[in-house]
């Protein structure tokens, strides 16, 4: 009989537990998380806990997946963040789509999965989709975080988890964090619905053009297509900035994204903030969606009138206008000295974050391309070029850069030597976009 009431209650367990895991339905704002196990939680004490085991903390789930650069990359600042708060927060990483033999799989012959340089030793749950019924999403990363209560603090969006927010979060302020909720888990897409929608199905465009403010969750992007069928062109850039905008229009056919210099005083709204913990709100207020379509005859006018319809709307939302200007500014350039870095042979892997930049076996633009990125400011008239003559598609090469270099030319400098490169200050004419407060007509 004993053994039959044990058989007894075993069934009942799971069947229980099957009940509770049908049930699970998404959860909002301000809801409590259900007493779901972590399963299979490994860098943890426990294999199985569950949010009780953390009331009292903090709780940020870092959904992620092993084809995200982006989650790998922020891996560094996750742990940074649970060293500064050890006893009030826990960052939990979530794989939902992948078990560990499938990640382990996948990296073991990478750099990126040596400890302290990409897959992390902070508590990980990974292949339990159950997280990702209560805490649905469509990109990663994905943030949830959970207050001491044991209920739902915010759904927002990986670069949030900083530690100001934390440490408001903690001191029982209200933060605000847009919320992150991906609306192709809606069926919405700009790629397949783009920013104009007829007023009948059998009523076709021919020409139209539209800017669209930024939809938190609505992706981003950009896209062209063809419709050979109806002899139709559309090109959209979903979910970006006017500086994106300006650098992808304003670029030379085929070659890299425009040098962009904002002389106007309306730089605050034309540059998205360092400060992460501006980006939600400066999102909302300035970013933006564009989208244009036209006959495919008239595909040779497409920049043209891309142009122009950034001029249009840049002077009606800021007071500005842009061009093409040819200007001599500042340099850093980037030179070799004692023959240049050395190559190198091998499987190709970039590792970026917020301490150090490496690159493995890369092609040499992909280095380049970086530096300018870090090192040039639309803000401020500096130039970043490379002369080293390196860039002929087939050089790669491995090197390592901290973080703190790029802010300081003169230690980049120390750091560059190390690979036979040094940089130059001098002085180049190049063409680029100048933005500028446009004129009153009226003085």
């Amino acid at each position: 009989m004993k053994s039959i009431n044990i058989l007894f209650l075993l069934l009942m367990a799971a069947c229980c537990s099957m009940a509770q895991t049908g049930r699970l339905q998404a959860l909002s704002i301000g809801q409590p998380v259900p007493e779901l196990p972590f399963r299979g939680m490994i860098n943890y004490s426990k294999a199985n806990p569950s949010i009780r085991d953390f009331k009292g903390k903090l709780v940020i789930l870092d959904f992620w997946a092993s084809t995200c650069a982006t989650c790998i990359a922020s891996f560094p600042k996750m742990e940074a963040l649970q060293r500064e708060f050890p006893d009030e927060l826990q960052v939990i990483l979530v794989n939902a789509t992948e078990s560990n033999a499938v990640i382990r799989k996948k990296f073991e012959r990478s750099r990126l999965y040596k400890p302290g340089i990409g897959l992390s030793g902070l508590p990980s749950v990974n292949g339990d989709s159950n997280w990702r019924t209560l805490f649905p999403y469509h990109t990663v990363p994905h943030h949830v975080w959970i207050g001491a209560d044991g209920k739902v603090l915010a759904i927002t969006n990986y670069y949030n988890a900083t530690p100001e927010h934390v440490r408001a979060v903690l001191s029982g302020k209200q933060v605000s964090m847009a919320l992150k909720k991906d609306l192709s888990l809606e069926g919405h897409s700009f790629f397949s619905d783009g920013l104009i929608v007829p007023s009948h199905p059998s009523q076709h465009l021919t020409m139209s053009s539209a800017f669209g403010a930024y939809l938190p969750g609505g992706g981003g992007g950009e896209a062209i297509t063809r419709d050979t069928a109806n002899g139709l062109l559309r090109k959209g850039f979903y979910g970006t900035t006017p500086l994106f905008l300006l650098k992808r229009i304003y670029a030379e056919e085929g070659g890299p994204a425009a040098r962009v210099l904002v002389l106007s005083n309306r730089q605050d709204k034309l540059i998205p903030p360092a400060d992460k913990n501006l980006r939600d709100n400066w999102l909302l207020a300035n970013g933006c969606s564009y989208e244009i379509q036209l006959p495919l005859a008239q595909e040779p006018d497409l920049d043209k009138l891309m142009k122009e319809d950034l001029n249009r709307f840049l002077g009606i939302k800021y007071g500005v206008e842009a061009g093409r200007e040819e200007r001599t500014l500042p340099a850093l350039v980037l030179v070799k000295t004692d023959g240049g870095p050395r190559p190198s042979t091998g499987e190709p892997a970039v590792y970026h974050s917020d301490t150090s930049a490496e690159w493995e076996n890369s092609k040499w633009p992909m280095i380049t391309d970086y530096l300018s990125r870090k090192l040039e400011d639309p803000g401020k008239p500096l130039l970043f070029l490379d002369e080293t003559g390196l860039d002929d598609g087939h050089f790669r090469t491995t090197m390592q850069l901290p973080a703190s270099s790029l802010k300081d030319p003169e230690l980049l400098r120390e750091h560059l030597r190390r690979y036979n490169l040094d940089l130059e200050r001098t002085e180049r004419t190049v063409s680029v976009v100048v933005v500028r407060d446009k004129m009153d007509p009226g003085k």
